[in-house]
């Protein structure tokens, strides 16, 4: 789901595996894909899936890949959102946990 307040976009999942295969908050790369078309930036749009969430959330030092913060890291081929973009190496709680080969 895309929500948009105040000019703040929030991209949220509903975590669901199954279901409609053409509704886009199941993926959020589609999402992100759908946002840059429309038009919104890109730093805009990974900030909807990033930091514009732990935000919300009150979460500070999350959603952000600055020293000190706290998070998960996906890094990609290309921009997440295009077809060439695969992940590349993957990092959780500091350790890489998946180097694609």
């Amino acid at each position: 789901m895309i929500l948009v307040q105040g000019g703040t976009i929030l991209t949220v999942t509903d975590g669901v595996t199954e279901g409609h295969s053409n509704y886009p908050a199941k993926y959020p790369r589609i999402s992100l894909g759908l946002l840059v078309g429309r038009g919104i930036s890109p730093e805009q749009a990974l900030g909807s899936v990033t930091s514009v969430p732990a935000g919300t959330l009150g979460l500070d030092g999350y959603g952000e890949i600055r020293s000190g913060s706290v998070a998960d890291l996906a890094l990609f081929k290309a921009q997440p959102w295009e077809p060439e973009g695969v992940t590349e190496r993957t990092f959780v709680g500091g350790n890489e946990v998946y180097a694609r080969s």
